[in-house]
């Protein structure tokens, strides 16, 4: 977990330093998936639809 929570960290940090911007502000991205709540499989499904206007 401490592992899990330094690398969060490191991410944020390089994120912020490079846009300027908020790393964990959603309404920064163009497409948030829950992968816990769809899975692997469902989370595909879901950028398959996406990609093909379904």
């Amino acid at each position: 977990m401490k592992k899990i929570i330094k690398t969060d960290k490191d991410r944020s940090k390089h994120y912020e330093y490079y846009t300027n911007q908020k790393w964990k502000e959603f309404s920064n991205y163009d497409l948030i998936i829950n992968v816990d709540t769809l899975g692997v499989i469902g989370t595909v499904n879901t950028i398959e639809k996406i990609i093909n206007n379904k």
